[in-house]
């Protein structure tokens, strides 16, 4: 259960107690066994062994959950001593799912530096939270999500500047995981269908097309997934074949197929 991080530690993203940055992996300070650690470009979250969740580095916003606008070079706890199953973040927010089911969110977007609860009485089974979006899985597979919706990455059929409550995502598919990305969602059924929406200006809902949809369509391909990635301008997945495939924008080689163009469909990640 420890944890180790290296690359950039500029703000103190590692949770070793320094600003240093390596190549090597660094253990974070404290002590603590993690069940699981997520992070964004400048914050790290976990949720340790007895549910309780930790966050360091960058606190511009409150995305440590503390309290505090404070940068942390070392692991503090998230206020409000609630019992978490997972924490995830992007960017400058985040958003926690408790052993309850019940979904809790703080950082930039919910203008909070400790957890305030999202207005629901829904259960997630399954949380994720994007850059300006978020969204969940209630137990019986229904879809909702939140937040910035303008290129209807909220899946509700509208392209509304925000919601600042869950909406049900349109077709009522019965999802098994989700992944809020940049400004587009994607999702996976409970028999490995792949569906994403949202902004697609470089292909990265993956139907083969451009254009950005404010349902779910499914992604052109014959391939059954086992999870999906959405990321900053395009999106991965894994299928059940244990293959990866990406889509979207290339520019920087992150598509994985040997080239630096532009995907609309999935394309195959060489080996």
């Amino acid at each position: 259960g420890g944890a180790y991080c290296w690359g950039d530690n500029f703000y103190g993203q590692f949770g070793d107690g320094t600003t240093t940055s390596s190549d090597d992996p660094v253990a974070v300070s404290g002590g603590f066994r993690f069940k699981t650690v997520r992070l964004s470009q400048l914050t790290t979250c976990g949720v340790a062994i007895g549910s309780l969740a930790y966050c360091w580095g960058a606190d511009g916003f409150g995305q440590l959950g503390n309290g505090t606008n404070e940068n942390s070079t070392s692991p503090v706890l998230v206020a409000g001593g609630l019992s978490f199953a997972t924490v995830d973040l992007k960017d400058m927010s985040a958003c926690g799912l408790t052993t309850s089911g019940a979904a809790y969110c703080w950082g930039y977007n919910y203008a909070s530096s400790t957890p305030v609860p999202v207005a629901t009485g829904l259960k997630f089974d399954v949380l994720s939270q994007g850059w300006w979006h978020a969204c969940g899985i209630t137990g019986d597979g229904l879809a909702y999500c939140w937040g910035q919706g303008g290129w209807g990455q909220l899946g509700d059929g509208n392209t509304t500047t925000f919601s600042s409550l869950p909406v049900a995502v349109s077709g009522g598919l019965p999802f098994a995981s989700i992944s809020a990305g940049l400004d587009q969602t994607c999702a996976v059924t409970a028999s490995g269908s792949g569906y994403c929406w949202g902004y697609n200006v470089a292909g990265q809902v993956g139907d083969g097309s451009t254009i950005s949809p404010a349902v779910p369509v499914a992604i052109a391909t014959d391939r059954t997934f086992a999870s999906i990635d959405a990321g900053y301008f395009y999106s991965c997945g894994v299928t059940t074949g244990h293959e990866a495939y990406c889509w979207g924008n290339n520019d920087g080689g992150q598509l994985g197929n040997g080239t630096t163009t532009l995907s609309t469909v999935p394309v195959r990640v060489v080996q």
